[in-house]
């Protein structure tokens, strides 16, 4: 997960009540509710063992624990260097 500078938003895996999934979202942070604030239209919910990877060629691609890729942000730009990697 990822928490903003202000300590207000996280960015991650949020477990969705009553289900075992996980849905990829922004969500209030200093609140008891944990309220979404953001998550992918379409975007689906995933399994524990889903990970988030920033790609060169496909921006962000979030994909199931079988390495299947499941959703992708849709926006492409060349990276010169850096990585990023989320585990569920």
């Amino acid at each position: 997960m990822a928490l903003s500078p202000s300590g207000e938003f996280t960015f991650g895996f949020q477990q969705v009540q009553g289900n075992e999934n996980f849905l990829l979202s922004i969500w209030y942070d200093k609140i008891p509710d944990k309220t979404i604030v953001w998550y992918p239209r379409n975007g689906p919910m995933v399994s524990q063992g889903s990970k988030l990877e920033l790609t060169n060629g496909h921006g962000l691609v979030l994909s199931d624990p079988q390495g299947r890729h499941v959703w992708s942000c849709g926006f492409i730009c060349d990276l010169a260097y850096g990585a990023m990697c989320w585990n569920l």
